[in-house]
């Protein structure tokens, strides 16, 4: 279906209500207040989880590969967190937090347990069940696959508190929302249609009060389907929507005047503080600090890992001495090349 066609057909499904909230938007380019803070902090989360599911589930030691693509995948994966507050100006009465793509439990699987992955992968690549004329059974079936794997990871989380709330993988029976297949990818895995999708959740059973205001924050640009969601949630709903998105590039204009005032200077691809070196756009200082968590919590070094075979040089990444991943007398079986 065309963008142009999928957005005529999403805005008259809209229900119409008596007291209909409004959704706005802003970009986020540089790392201005707390964004990336708090988006990391959800990314936290995740990390910690999938640090759990890989001490539980996968125990053995595996090749540098497979460990990069968990990496990559944990890193790079977006993240959305939403503040619900029932009066204007005053404290959250929940915090949702969210990760994009399948539940944990079947990234860990494709990662470690999958085909072998291809050399120096940037993100996890995981086969797509749906296509242009995707099955509705088949996407719904997945969906419920997805859901089944996304309750047995519960308890991988840290639990809720009644503030802070993991955004699961929720059925969109009877919900006003209504992910869409867009170029190939089902949009009900979007990070920012989890965290609304969790937010009904909340509205629907009572937990919450409806007619407040939310505050949605997200790493990354939107697709037309979580656009028309936005939409829906606020309308059927009544509620105040304002959603800030973090764009990836800074106009050359004002790159160019940042470092002219002397403000910022170019370090690498990535433009930083003049003074203090730390990225100043939103999206480079978010990158930043996942990667950190991910090497602090997921790399084979931090839970006390070695790789698997390893016989090839160079790796995109070091995480120990070559004394510690490989043996003096090593055994003919870890002098062979990787077999995963």
């Amino acid at each position: 279906m065309r963008k142009r066609t999928l957005t005529a057909a999403l805005l008259m499904l809209l229900p119409a209500m008596a007291r209909a909230g409004e959704v706005s938007r802003i970009a986020l380019v540089l790392d201005e207040g707390n964004a990336s803070a708090m988006l990391e902090a959800t990314s936290q989360r995740y990390v910690e989880a999938m640090q759990r599911i890989v001490q539980t589930r996968w125990q053995e030691e595996y090749t540098a590969r497979r460990w990069e693509t968990l990496e990559a995948a944990m890193a790079d994966t977006p993240v959305a967190r939403l503040e619900y507050r029932v009066s204007a100006g005053g404290s959250p009465v929940r915090l949702y937090h969210g990760m994009g793509g399948p539940p944990l439990g079947t990234v860990a699987k494709e990662a470690l347990g999958g085909p072998t992955p291809p050399p120096s992968p940037t993100s996890l690549s995981i086969d797509d069940p749906w296509d242009d004329a995707a099955d509705p059974e088949a996407v719904s079936a997945s969906r419920a696959s997805y859901q089944a794997q996304d309750a047995e990871d519960a308890g991988m989380y840290a639990p809720d508190d009644g503030l802070h709330v993991r955004a699961r993988m929720r059925a969109v029976d009877g919900s006003v929302l209504h992910p869409y297949e867009i170029d190939g990818s089902d949009r009900a895995l979007d990070a920012e249609f989890k965290v609304l999708a969790e937010l009904e959740h909340d509205l629907r059973s009572g937990a919450i009060p409806r007619g407040g205001s939310a505050a949605l924050l997200i790493s990354t640009e939107t697709c037309n389907s979580c656009d028309y969601a936005f939409r829906a949630i606020s309308h059927h709903y009544g509620i105040d929507l304002h959603v800030t998105r973090i764009v990836s590039s800074i106009p050359p204009a004002e790159r160019t005047r940042l470092i002219a005032e002397g403000r910022a200077r170019m370090r690498g691809t990535r433009l930083v503080d003049a003074a203090s070196g730390r990225p100043l756009l939103a999206t480079d200082a978010l990158a930043s600090g996942r990667e950190s968590q991910v090497r602090q919590a997921l790399s084979p070094s931090a839970m006390n890992r070695r790789f698997r075979h390893v016989t090839w040089e160079p790796r995109t990444f070091r995480l120990a001495t070559p004394a510690e991943t490989r043996s003096q007398g090593a055994g003919e079986e870890d002098r062979q090349g990787p077999d995963c």
